[in-house]
């Protein structure tokens, strides 16, 4: 079996690889789950394999909060830039671009969050999936909670089991081969597929797809703006796409 063959065999099992699509990404101020924010929420909204809409907003949720707050996200947001910018004291070469600089010139974290949720609402009363790096894992629960919160449950962000691609998942697939059972969903197996191989079998965004598929080259991409929310969803969306080329040949 080779990637393309297996791509065919997951379309047959799961469903085709959609045409039309929401790519969301966020970056936040931490990965815990339970306290930590998105400071910026990025989208592509693809139509027939084009984009149509994307971009990205950051999110002030410093506006109106007491000192103790401040001190908080502040220090949420050094602990991440160390981690994310080293590794045993290395420099990983990547950036870390959130800031308490920028979440000040941010807006209404309510306002872009319900402006976000209206835009998902939209995409799925016109059939259109949902794709995410390894979303599930973090960009989509913490959404989750988050409009819950300020909504009082009244916002969530969930799919249903046709909805939701992972190109994360997808990469490891494409690399290991795995079966498919007949009860599986996209969303059962993106959620399984995550532990395909462990940390042996590569499928960072740009460290790892990026490169496989040239996709800077092929899109004239300056990789020095990853993990910015928008430029993470147009990448994803070029990946996604080269997944379609290869089921298609």
């Amino acid at each position: 079996m080779n990637p393309g063959s297996w791509l065919k065999y997951a379309s047959e099992k799961l469903g085709k690889l959609p045409d039309s699509y929401l790519v969301f990404d966020i970056e936040t101020t931490g990965l815990d789950l339970t306290i930590d924010i998105p400071g910026q929420i990025g989208w592509a909204v693809v139509e027939n394999n084009k984009v149509v809409d994307s971009g990205s907003r950051t999110l002030n949720w410093l506006r109106g909060q007491p000192p103790e707050f401040h001190y908080w996200i502040s220090d949420r947001i050094a602990r991440t830039k160390n981690q994310f910018e080293y590794k045993k004291g290395v420099a990983t070469g990547k950036v870390y671009g959130i800031s308490v600089d920028r979440l000040r010139q941010g807006d209404i974290p309510e306002k872009v969050l319900r402006e976000f949720h209206s835009l998902v609402n939209e995409c799925k009363k016109n059939g259109f999936k949902f794709i995410a790096h390894n979303g599930l894992r973090l960009d989509q629960p913490m959404l989750d909670r988050i409009l819950s919160e300020i909504s009082e449950g009244g916002m969530r962000l969930k799919f249903k089991p046709d909805e939701y691609l992972d190109t994360l998942s997808i990469e490891k697939s494409v690399q290991l081969f795995p079966e498919i059972s007949d009860e599986e969903t996209w969303l059962d197996f993106c959620k399984r597929a995550y532990r395909l191989g462990g940390s042996s079998v590569k499928g960072s965004l740009d460290n790892h797809c990026s490169v496989k598929y040239d996709l800077a080259k092929k899109h004239n991409l300056d990789m020095n703006k990853a993990h910015e929310a928008d430029f993470d969803c147009l990448l994803t969306h070029y990946l996604f796409q080269e997944y379609k080329e290869l089921e298609r040949n």
